[in-house]
């Protein structure tokens, strides 16, 4: 199964922006109170932004799904988080049939974020978009610590 694409319209972008300055602001604080060693937390809250953004997306994503979604298959309850994804180590979609994930940074900053598919093909993540990423692939940044906004989403079946 292919991963699939969500184009973010200006609004969303710039809610994606607000997100990231948000996320920067918390984690300033916490360094602040932390010593520099320690690292970030790997999941936290979505940030009011982050949430407005997801149910923004909410009709493009519903719509999206019916390609990943099983036949006679209900969508279970979902999970909504802020992930960090540290430079050079990768996530697995393992816990969830598919996630939604929108990169947390500005347009004008460039991160260097890959997908891989379970075959090992490689595919840059592009700019300005949600990603629709399902069980198997995996998510991986090669240039530096980043973080992303993930909506994890599962299947039941329906009896």
């Amino acid at each position: 199964m292919q991963y699939a694409t969500i184009n973010l319209s200006k609004e969303q972008i710039k809610l994606v922006a607000e997100a990231a300055k948000e996320l920067e602001k918390e984690l300033e604080k916490e360094l602040d109170k932390e010593s520099a060693e320690e690292s970030a937390e790997e999941f936290r809250e979505l940030s009011a932004s982050g949430q407005k953004l997801f149910r923004s997306l909410e009709e493009q994503i519903r719509e999206n799904l019916r390609n990943f979604q099983k036949s006679h298959a209900r969508q279970a309850p979902v999970s909504k988080r802020t992930m960090k994804l540290p430079k050079e180590k990768g996530f697995v979609v393992k816990q969830a049939d598919v996630i939604v994930a929108i990169l947390l940074t500005g347009s004008e900053i460039k991160r260097d974020v890959k997908i891989y598919s379970p075959s090992s093909l490689v595919y840059s993540w592009p700019k300005d978009v949600a990603c629709i990423i399902p069980r198997g692939w995996m998510l991986r940044s090669d240039g530096s610590d980043c973080y992303v906004n993930v909506m994890r989403m599962s299947f039941q079946e329906e009896t």
